[in-house]
């Protein structure tokens, strides 16, 4: 993806370094998640006077204090209703949900279905774990059958939530579905999911190496991401319906173009009832060219300055200019 060297280099300043490292296990997914949702934002131009992030209980609920925007720390379950009423007061900002799959899908279900009823203009990240990884790994809403957990030893006996079905049952609504191994079209389903002008969802298959894959036989975090990778496919772009092991884009049908593809995006307005996002200019080769070798050439100037000063600029304590300065590094071609 020709902007993702310049994302990696701008990204971090929408997240709390100061606070780093953070409270999550190693190996779990929420981190990446988090890191792929601040290229998005960072690409997008979005900032905390134009978006606000809104938690919910549990471990993904963490990710509103690692980033540089305006939060809010919601009660289990709650995090739709609040996201309903910050956009009812402030129709201008766009409101980012960010939670697990139990906050979301069980004590929060109720609240899912009537949002997406609503068509309510916010978009629902769901760390989707498959477990209730915080209180230490008990059978979630979306633990699949036969799964040992610590609340069902001999196997979860019933059937999962059908989160696509749910999200799906409105006309108007878009479902995504990524993990956190497929880092690009991860991305690239979070940003059309925040361009979409009515309800998203996305769904983001995570791993819970602690609390959950090393009891249903994972040696550790990179098997998880190893078995993500060969099991999970991208469906086809006319796809209207997401197999289990498919990931991909499945928008309303009068948009339906997308599947997760790099792409520049055209938008139809929201209906009149609805206040729309602000929606990010296209952008076309001769722009994507340009930021590539921008880019590209301050990766290069970057490798040349100490690791030490690298951590200032990432923080924002120095400018890059300043920074080849400084290392009497000239700022001519790479």
């Amino acid at each position: 993806m020709a902007e993702t060297a310049l994302a990696e280099l701008n990204y971090k300043s929408k997240l709390k370094l100061a606070l780093f490292p953070t409270i999550w296990c190693p190996g779990c997914g929420i981190g990446t998640i988090m890191m792929q949702l601040a290229m998005v934002l960072d690409e997008m131009a979005m900032d905390e006077t134009n978006t606000i992030i809104v938690s919910g209980i549990g471990c993904t609920g963490r990710m509103g204090s690692y980033m540089q925007f305006e939060s809010v720390y919601t009660l289990h379950g709650r995090t739709l209703p609040v996201a309903e009423a910050i956009k009812t007061v402030r129709p201008e900002m766009n409101v980012i949900v960010v939670a697990g799959d139990g906050d979301t899908a069980s004590i929060g279900g109720n609240h899912l279905v009537h949002s997406i009823r609503r068509n309510v203009p916010v978009t629902v990240l769901c760390n989707n774990n498959e477990i209730y990884g915080l209180t230490g790994g008990q059978t979630g809403p979306t633990t699949p059958t036969g799964t040992k957990t610590l609340s069902s030893p001999s196997g979860n006996p019933n059937t999962p939530i059908n989160l696509q079905g749910i999200v799906r049952s409105s006309p108007h609504a878009l479902y995504a579905k990524s993990t956190v191994y497929h880092q690009t079209h991860l991305r690239n389903a979070i940003r059309e999911a925040i361009e979409h002008p009515g309800f998203s969802f996305v769904d983001i298959t995570s791993q819970c190496i602690e609390n959950n894959g090393r009891r249903i036989g994972f040696a550790n975090a990179n098997e998880m991401l190893t078995y993500y990778r060969k099991g999970y496919k991208r469906a086809p772009k006319d796809a209207d319906t997401l197999g289990p092991m498919e990931i991909g884009v499945l928008r309303p049908e009068a948009e339906r173009v997308g599947n997760g593809a790099a792409r520049p995006l055209v938008v139809e307005a929201a209906p009149a009832v609805e206040t729309p996002r602000p929606k990010a200019a296209p952008v076309d080769d001769e722009e994507k060219a340009r930021k590539r070798a921008e880019s590209q050439q301050k990766l290069a100037l970057m490798q040349k300055l100490s690791p030490e000063t690298k951590v200032r600029v990432a923080k924002g304590e120095i400018s890059l200019a300043d920074a080849l300065l400084e290392a009497g590094v000239e700022e001519g071609p790479a």
